[in-house]
């Protein structure tokens, strides 16, 4: 079994204030073992076209989403958030965890 990870999640897991000494130690080990999903043009083209048409304000609060789900999409992967209402938006492939 394989899996990986968005450098997006990443980032929103480092940037919130939430995260514990302890949770860091947890990520860092979680994605030594997993493999980083590169941002392609592909991909965000794709999370361009999806965002495109929407409002400004709303485009904005799921930029991050749209990424990640057309990084998965195109490597036909499996999404799994507790968030699955913004991130089926995009694409179809999502699991609540």
């Amino acid at each position: 079994m394989t899996g990986s990870f968005s450098t997006i999640t990443a980032f929103e897991l480092w940037v919130g204030s939430h995260v514990s000494e302890s949770e860091e130690d947890f990520y860092d080990a979680l994605f030594f073992l997993l493999d980083a999903a590169a941002r392609t043009l592909s991909a965000a083209t794709q999370a361009g076209l999806w965002l495109r048409g929407l409002p400004e304000r709303v485009s904005e609060s799921l930029v991050r989403d749209a990424l990640i789900a057309a990084t998965a999409a195109e490597r036909s992967e499996v999404i799994y958030t507790r968030n699955v209402r913004d991130f089926q938006r995009f694409y179809t492939n999502v699991r609540k965890y």
